[in-house]
């Protein structure tokens, strides 16, 4: 699948690849407010590629989630050329995935023994560049 030159304005991920999804490219793409180049997966993602994107006012630049408790793979997946104009997290990737919305004023709890995460491997990003927001980090 190739997916490109898009300019995306939303309040959600600019683009999300989801489980099942394999060979992907997604290249020469503006992104404005939401949170970014997403995988939002737990399983059977392989050789997903992010290439030559800008990113502006995001939260999130690129974003990996996974759910707690979840199986799967999810492997070859590269973010490169990024370009990040005030992005609060340029990166970010997190196999606990805590959906704020839902749980409003709580916090994850400790995750003891036979807690279980999406396995990932071989997940690179590759000249991410540009400017941060620090000021509601």
């Amino acid at each position: 699948i190739l997916m490109e030159n898009n300019h995306v304005f939303n309040g959600d991920d600019c683009v999300a690849v989801n489980n099942g999804a394999h060979n992907v490219t997604i290249r020469n793409m503006v992104c404005e407010g939401g949170h970014g180049a997403s995988l939002s997966g737990t399983n059977n993602i392989v050789n997903i590629h992010f290439d030559n994107i800008t990113s502006r006012n995001f939260l999130y630049a690129t974003r990996f989630k996974s759910s707690l408790n979840s199986t799967g793979n999810v492997y070859n997946v590269t973010w490169s050329n990024i370009y990040v104009l005030n992005a609060t997290f340029p990166i970010f990737a997190t196999s606990v995935y805590f959906d704020q919305n839902t749980n409003r004023g709580l916090t994850p709890d400790n995750f003891g023994p036979g807690t279980k995460a999406t396995n990932i491997t071989n997940f690179s990003w590759i000249n991410v560049t540009g400017t941060i927001n620090d000021m509601y980090p």
